[in-house]
């Protein structure tokens, strides 16, 4: 293949569409590839994992599925002669971590907002439910540990990655910011499959987004997720509050 040909292959597989499904391969296929294969090993394993009796395989799954997706998102970067840095994965601006913590209370208020808006619109909307997770039966020092690393540090930075860094740069490459951030917050919440959670993430999105494209770098709006995260896992795990 030629280096031109090669080139106009990178710009297609950089741009919008492609870009949007990829992301959604990367986040959700490693998740269904790994129940298959357990399955085909020993079905039972498979239901008493889905059980939430043991803690450690799920951290272990959850962790393999977020290294799965980073994998796959390396190889395709590479296929695109795109680096890390040029995602916003870079020590420049490194400084400006500090721009989550304003972040942070602007989410609760947008938060805030937008679920009064939704129940004043559609009274007859449930937007109590709680969130079910992988690690509902921690209940022991060490597993509530494994649901921290899982909420609080593997999350953070495997979706900030997929989708404020790649989707949401892959977007950029044609659309404007803002156009491109509606969509990366609407694919990001609609991969959480719950109304309530979907609107939160959503909500979360938008300033994940602002944080990487006013810093330039994926840092500030990591260090927000993991402090969202980290509120949630207080309230659920330490607590005992449902979210």
């Amino acid at each position: 293949m030629s280096e031109d040909s090669s080139n106009s292959l990178n710009k297609v597989l950089w741009s919008p569409i492609p870009v949007i499904l990829f992301s959604l391969v990367i986040y959700i296929l490693p998740q269904i590839i790994i129940v298959i294969l357990l399955s085909l090993v020993d079905k039972n394993l498979v239901e008493n994992i889905n059980s939430g009796e043991n803690i450690s395989w799920q951290f272990a799954l959850y962790a393999l599925t977020g290294f799965i997706s980073v994998g796959l998102l390396l190889w395709y970067l590479g296929k695109c002669k795109i680096t890390l840095s040029q995602i916003g994965l870079t020590k420049r601006n490194l400084t400006k971590i500090w721009y989550a913590i304003p972040a942070f209370g602007l989410y609760f208020l947008i938060t805030t907002g937008l679920f009064a808006l939704t129940q004043r619109l559609f009274p007859n909307l449930n937007l109590e439910q709680d969130q079910k997770t992988a690690f509902d039966s921690a209940s022991a020092n060490s597993e509530i540990f494994l649901a921290f690393l899982a909420f609080c540090v593997v999350a953070p930075i495997a979706e900030e990655l997929i989708f404020r860094g790649f989707l949401y740069k892959g977007l950029r490459t044609k659309l404007k910011p803002l156009i491109a951030g509606l969509i990366t917050s609407l694919l990001f919440g609609l991969a959480h499959f719950q109304l309530n959670v979907g609107m939160d993430t959503f909500a979360l999105s938008l300033l994940l987004v602002w944080l990487a494209e006013e810093t330039k770098s994926l840092w500030p709006s990591i260090t927000l997720h993991a402090m969202k995260n980290f509120v949630a896992f207080l309230l659920y795990f330490i607590i005992k509050i449902p979210i």
